[in-house]
């Protein structure tokens, strides 16, 4: 099953916020935590297109994803569900072969700093943590806002029509190196503390050539 919640990505800022958990895991075993024990692979829900009210010859295209982090392993991960986790990359491939060789279109980076946050430590994970069994997906819904325009035109950091491959990258510790030591000695019988950055597998989107217009939502919906 997947834990389910909410996610907003503006173009250069972006935060995160939860909302179920369930899932299920037996004779979970204890072991050094790689960075590979997380997976990240991404779905698309929907897409809009709407006014870019600067430039007539722009359009947002606003790309709603479902998040899915899966952990891979046989062990308990205790992973960051807070406010403060974020994309920080966003990379457009025009196919799987340049996505691998890491040749996008453009990247864009989707998110300033941050100053850390601060950690009371706990005996046991609160609320702002999660403990994803061995092979349990926790899932949020993203909505992230790129830019296109026709063939005829050259504005620079737009994607014109056709099949792109699309990838995010995102941290998953939003505080200091000497919280995550202290976190992670605290909480050892509970898991492991995942705190390292990850990026996600290819997801296919297209871009149409003509698409109808509408009024830009609200970041919410």
């Amino acid at each position: 099953m997947k834990y389910i919640g909410l996610l907003v990505i503006a173009l250069y800022i972006c935060f995160c916020t939860n909302k179920v958990v369930i899932g299920q895991n037996e004779g979970a075993v204890k072991t050094q935590i790689k960075a590979e024990a997380l997976k990240i692979s991404t779905e698309l829900i929907k897409q809009i297109y709407c006014d870019d009210r600067v430039n007539s010859d722009v359009h947002n295209l606003w790309l709603k994803i479902r998040v899915n982090y899966e952990n891979t392993s046989n062990s308990d991960l205790i992973l960051y569900r807070g406010d403060e986790a974020f994309f920080f990359n966003i990379m457009i491939s025009c196919n799987e072969e340049n996505a691998l060789a890491r040749k996008y279109e453009y990247p864009i980076q989707a998110c300033s700093s941050i100053p850390p946050k601060k950690f009371s430590v706990e005996a046991k994970p609160g609320k702002d943590f999660i403990i994803l069994k061995g092979r349990q997906i926790f899932a949020k819904e993203a909505t992230i806002l790129l830019l296109t325009t026709n063939a005829s035109s050259d504005i620079m950091d737009t994607l014109q029509a056709g099949e792109y491959i699309l990838q995010i990258a995102t941290s998953t510790w939003p505080g200091t190196n000497q919280q995550k030591n202290r976190l992670k000695h605290k909480w050892e019988k509970d898991g492991m503390l995942y705190t390292f950055n990850i990026e996600s597998l290819p997801m296919r989107f297209s871009i149409v050539e003509n698409p109808l217009i509408v009024d830009c939502p609200k970041y919410n919906e």
